[in-house]
């Protein structure tokens, strides 16, 4: 089933990412032993999809940024030149910005936040928001977060079902697994 196909490429993301993490703490590692100075790393990148139009709500990006963002404790290992640095960048989905195939591979992440929007609402700058999401799963990278309706979103794209409720929507996901058919569901107020 499409559902089958898009869990098995999530996990495929899953491993992607983990080899490159692998990879660059590897690549630490031996510049350290070699020079005794961290290697540079390649920094994370992180591509935020707002699907928020709301004039009140035009600081998104910088609540996900700073609710997601560098922490201390990252901080510190970033001066230790343990850790990558991180870049940021939003995308204004209903202006029709969306990461190209060239970012996207150069991705860490696609985070899509929360939005007072709907997935089934109507407007066509959606579907380009669909189809991202399609082209991620299906690449198997970069890794892909939803929050509230970034996981509408994300199921509704996937074959999933969108429904509202009298007190929030709730997203529905029906999958074959090994263990026979398995429902997943997201709720958000």
């Amino acid at each position: 089933t499409r559902i089958g196909a898009a869990e098995g490429a999530l996990g495929r993301a899953e491993e992607a990412s983990a080899r490159r993490a692998r990879g660059s703490l590897a690549q630490v590692c031996a510049r350290i032993r070699d020079t005794g100075e961290p290697a540079e790393m390649a920094p994370h990148r992180f591509l935020v999809v707002t699907c928020e139009n709301a004039e009140k709500w035009s600081d998104y990006f910088d609540v996900v940024k700073a609710t997601l963002g560098t922490t201390t404790e990252y901080k510190e290992q970033l001066q230790r030149g343990i850790a990558a640095p991180e870049e940021w960048r939003e995308y204004r989905a209903w202006l029709d910005e969306l990461p190209s195939d060239e970012e996207l591979a150069q991705a860490t992440a696609v985070i899509i936040p929360g939005s007072h929007l709907c997935a089934n609402d109507p407007f066509p700058w959606l579907e380009g928001v669909r189809q991202l999401i399609r082209r991620i799963v299906a690449r198997g990278a970069p890794q892909l977060y939803g929050s509230c309706f970034g996981s509408q979103i994300i199921a509704a794209s996937l074959g999933g079902r969108v429904e509202k409720s009298p007190k929030m929507f709730r997203c529905v996901v029906a999958t074959g697994g090994r263990h026979g058919a398995a429902r997943r569901a997201w709720a958000c107020r």
